[in-house]
């Protein structure tokens, strides 16, 4: 995933340039990367994970 995050800053950071040439198509390429990249994040397995704790603790679970 840290590779999807960085492809973005890439293109961001040559986006923050008064003179970029950073096209329409590279943008969208971003947030396309992007998408996908918070959809990793919010549909891997560690989601599983934390939703099969919280409904074994019937609620948060706080660590003492």
């Amino acid at each position: 995933m840290a590779d999807l995050f960085f492809a973005v800053k890439w293109l961001g950071n040559v986006g923050t340039h008064e003179d970029s040439d950073l096209t329409t198509m590279e943008v969208l390429d971003g947030a396309r990367v992007l998408d996908e990249a918070f959809h990793r994040l919010f549909t891997g397995p560690d989601i599983d994970a934390q939703a099969r704790t919280i409904n074994a603790a019937k609620g948060p679970s706080r660590q003492p």
